[in-house]
């Protein structure tokens, strides 16, 4: 865990460890080096390049840059449009037969979770 303050701690992690036990993180802050693409008006979080290449659903995520954005809302900057490698931090919550709490989102179907409240750092 990281963090000082008000705010709540970030658990440093790796994509893996999630994908492992997402229960585990289930509403924490979390952050970890990933692959990130960003298609249309979709961001999605891939723990290989392997996997974006494929566009694997069952191990990838859906960003969410502020609770409850609309879809047309959710390019976040800091990206250049292409695939890269960057640290990925926010709020996880995963998807349990293809509904997460009360969104129902088709660019979820199929994902293991979405992240919310994003930040992208290089």
């Amino acid at each position: 865990m990281r963090g000082n303050g008000d705010a709540p701690p970030t658990c440093m992690t790796s994509l893996s460890s999630v994908l492992a036990a997402p229960e585990r993180f289930e509403g924490m802050k979390i952050s970890f080096g990933a692959w990130v693409d960003q298609v249309s008006d979709v961001v999605l979080v891939f723990p290989s390049e392997d996997a974006m290449g494929l566009r694997d659903t069952a191990s990838s995520m859906v960003i969410y840059p502020e609770k409850h954005v609309r879809s047309e809302d959710r390019l976040l900057p800091g990206l250049s449009g292409s695939a890269e490698f960057v640290r990925v931090t926010g709020f996880f919550y995963r998807i349990e037969d293809g509904v997460r709490n009360s969104r129902v989102d088709p660019v979820d179907s199929g994902r293991f979770g979405v992240l919310e409240g994003v930040t992208i750092e290089d």
